[in-house]
């Protein structure tokens, strides 16, 4: 039963990825009714990193009052929707280290079920996944799927962790990630997170 339950899942998961990719959420310019690529995604350096009509973001990048800092953005849609690769490059699976998390108290694993893409000169980490879609070492194109979004490590609650990183250090995300993507990107473009701390 569980089995046939989290195929459904799958099944109607990859139906919706190229949906994904169609639409970014809040953009009055994206018809998520069409195949014609968004025109808001011209002007990104990479793609969304997973859509649905219902998107927000739980905690922005940088410090917030849980993290010292923040080292991605926190995206969140409906419990098991695709993630999908924001860029072409290779796959590989990961598991977060046994360490205990600060919160919530008595779990361990940091990003738990986790993918890293490497692409080029940058590296895109997706945490907290429930399960992979693509295989460790794959080479993936853009909006091909590569897991479902989770919440498993030190997550609270259901949402993906997405982070960027630069010859290994982390950078802000927001001026790679379409415009309008998470939420509305301020004048700077440094801050696509709406309302969500910090």
């Amino acid at each position: 039963m569980v089995a046939g339950v989290f195929a459904l899942s799958i099944v109607g998961a990859l139906l919706a990825a190229g949906a994904s990719l169609v639409g970014v959420a809040g953009d009055p310019g994206c018809d998520r009714a069409t195949t014609t690529p968004c025109a808001a995604l011209t002007g990104a350096v990479v793609g969304a990193p997973m859509n649905c009509a219902t998107l927000s973001v739980s905690q922005g990048f940088g410090d917030t009052p849980w993290e010292h800092p923040h080292t991605g953005i926190d995206i969140v849609c409906p419990p098991a929707t695709m993630v999908v690769a924001v860029a072409d490059g290779v796959f590989h699976r990961n598991q977060g280290a046994p360490i205990a998390c600060p919160y919530p108290s008595g779990r361990t694993g940091g990003l738990g079920m986790y993918g890293v893409l490497n692409a080029g000169g940058r590296t895109y980490l997706y945490g907290h996944l429930e399960a992979f879609a693509a295989s460790d070492g794959a080479h993936v194109t853009i909006g091909q799927p590569l897991g479902f979004e989770g919440a498993t490590g030190c997550a609270t609650g259901y949402h993906l962790h997405f982070e960027v990183l630069e010859g290994g250090r982390v950078v802000n995300p927001c001026p790679l990630i379409p415009p309008g993507y998470p939420a509305p990107h301020d004048p700077t473009g440094l801050h696509c997170w709406g309302n969500a701390p910090p």
